[in-house]
C-alpha cells in the first residue's frame, strides 16, 4: 500500500474492532509482535511519504495502543468516532491538507 503511493498520499484505515484476521490480526499474538509488524508498517509509510490516518468506532474493542505508532510516525491522526459521525469524521480528515512530508 505506502511502498505504491506517491510522497503527499494520504490513507485512511477505519476500523470497527480488534484486528483479528490476516496480516495484521492482533488477536492472539504478544504485544511486542504486533507492535513489530505495526512498526513496520508505519516506518514503510513515512519512507515513503504516505501519511495513515485511523478512524474507530467508539464502543468497539480496538487496540488503538498498538496502531498509535502508524500515524504517529506518518504525521497523520487518531479519531475515535460514534458511527453516525463516521462520514463527518471522514470528510474532515479528508479535507486537512498535508503540510509537509520528508521534513528534515
Amino acid at each position: 500500500m505506502a511502498a505504491q503511493g506517491s510522497a503527499g498520499s494520504s490513507v485512511v484505515l477505519c476500523t470497527d474492532g480488534l484486528s483479528n484476521v490476516g496480516l495484521g490480526s492482533i488477536e492472539g499474538k504478544l504485544q511486542q509482535e504486533a507492535l513489530e509488524f505495526y512498526t513496520k508498517v508505519a516506518d514503510l509509510a513515512h519512507e515513503n511519504g504516505v501519511t495513515v490516518n485511523i478512524i474507530s468506532i467508539a464502543g468497539e474493542e480496538c487496540d488503538l495502543e498498538t496502531l498509535r505508532c502508524i500515524p504517529e510516525k506518518t504525521g497523520g491522526d487518531i479519531q475515535r468516532v460514534e458511527a453516525d459521525k463516521l462520514t463527518e469524521n471522514f470528510a474532515n480528515i479528508l479535507a486537512s491538507p498535508i503540510i509537509a512530508t520528508d521534513v528534515k
